[in-house]
């Protein structure tokens, strides 16, 4: 099994596998996870966490995961310091980091290499090539329309 997230999926993805290694009745689950990608995902947090919390808070009310998104918060490093005493029983995980700001009002990276990153020695990273929207690394009009970023990922997971 192969766990794929965007954004704060791969956060969740993380924390699933965790609470399966942890857990005497998820063992075996555990075991059958192969490796994670993680697509854009803020490790560290993402600096438009902040940004994105106050336009929630005006247009619909805070939501309590988007505060943990802000730069080194205690949920993502506890997250990740547990991550990383699991990570070497599962194939090197695949980072995928921007280049390109997003095309809108804000023209900015949402999740910088150094936030999408684990920072593991295994670790594998890549460029993600999602037309100047975050949000597009995962979304296509059509199957000829998938990105390098996500034909990567594909060649990554046929090829472990």
């Amino acid at each position: 099994m192969i766990l794929v997230g965007h954004s704060l999926g791969g956060c969740i993805a993380k924390k699933v596998y965790i609470l399966a290694c942890q857990d005497p009745t998820a063992v075996d689950l555990a075991a059958r996870v192969h490796s994670i990608l993680f697509l854009g995902t803020p490790q560290r947090g993402s600096g438009m966490a902040a940004v994105l919390e106050n336009m929630l808070a005006v247009a619909w009310g805070r939501k309590l995961c988007v505060g943990d998104l802000i730069p080194n918060p205690g949920a993502l490093s506890a997250i990740n310091n547990a991550f990383r005493h699991i990570a070497p029983y599962i194939h090197p995980p695949l980072a995928f980091f921007e280049r390109l700001p997003n095309n809108n009002a804000t023209n900015r990276i949402v999740v910088e290499r150094h936030s999408a990153t684990l920072g593991l020695h295994n670790e594998e990273i890549a460029v993600m090539d999602a037309d100047y929207m975050y949000r597009n690394v995962c979304k296509f009009d059509s199957p000829s329309a998938a990105n390098g970023s996500f034909k990567y990922a594909i060649g990554h997971i046929q090829f472990s």
